[in-house]
């Protein structure tokens, strides 16, 4: 194979790759951020822990969490990166070493095409952030088991024996 042919050969896997990301922007627009939007709107009013969707600009969506004083304490964002796949991702603040210091932490949760993101993906990676803001703020569920755990839940109906 002679060094033109070499260069004909990489110019056309470019290309390929070219319309693959323009393929995907295409994607992201038309399928992938309804589908993100309508989904996360959904969890957002389902489940109201004073969290929001919002719009970051074309290429991305968040779901954020706000604490007491409406300040953003952790959010879970779906970006169309530059090389058209979409990075979902987990930023939130932590005060675990240093309660006077904020700082914001990053988990990567997955990286895939436009064409991968799914309602079961979305519910996946909510179940992901919420299962990492458990974890960092040591709240553990309660469990008839764990004879220490206290129960406060108040019901209009007595506890069966």
């Amino acid at each position: 194979m002679t060094t033109f042919e070499q260069v004909l050969r990489k110019a056309q896997t470019l290309q390929e790759a070219l319309e693959k990301v323009q393929s995907n922007h295409f994607y992201w627009q038309k399928k992938t951020r309804p589908l993100l939007e309508a989904t996360l709107k959904q969890v957002q009013t389902g489940a109201d822990i004073n969290w929001l969707f919002h719009e970051v600009n074309a290429e991305s969506v968040q779901l954020r969490i706000n604490d007491d004083q409406e300040q953003e304490l952790a959010a879970l964002t779906f970006r169309l990166a530059y090389n058209s796949l979409v990075s979902i991702h987990v930023t939130y603040y932590t005060t675990l070493h240093n309660p006077e210091a904020r700082a914001l932490t990053y988990a990567d949760l997955h990286t895939v095409e436009p064409g991968q993101v799914d309602e079961s993906l979305i519910h996946n990676s909510v179940t992901r952030f919420i299962d990492l803001l458990l974890k960092e703020y040591f709240t553990q569920p309660a469990h008839d088991e764990n004879l220490r755990a206290k129960r406060y839940i108040r019901t209009s109906v007595p506890p069966q024996r």
